[in-house]
Order: C-alpha cells, then structure tokens, then sequence
C-alpha cells in the first residue's frame, strides 16, 4: 500500500484516499526516462 499520513486513517483502520485511478506511484531505476516521456504525452494530450 502506498503511504498516506495519519490523518488519513480512521479509527476502523480503512484510509481515506483520492479517487480510484488518480493515485500513482512508482520507484523507477536511476535514469529511466520513459516514464517521464510517458506522463509528459498524457498531460500535452489532456491540455489541447
């Protein structure tokens, strides 16, 4: 699971998050840039 502060957590033990898809994380090798192209096209598609 990703990390989210305490804050997040309720007292039940579930964990307030944002909405399914808009949460992303990744730990990428040293020097991979094909993630960063990829995100770059998404965000330049998304704006025209």
């Amino acid at each position: 699971m990703t990390y989210h502060p305490p804050q997040r957590w309720d007292d039940n033990g579930t964990v307030t998050t944002v909405g399914r898809g808009q949460e992303f994380v990744a730990t990428l090798p040293q020097g991979e840039g094909r993630a960063v192209e990829w995100v770059a096209a998404l965000l330049h598609d998304a704006i025209e």
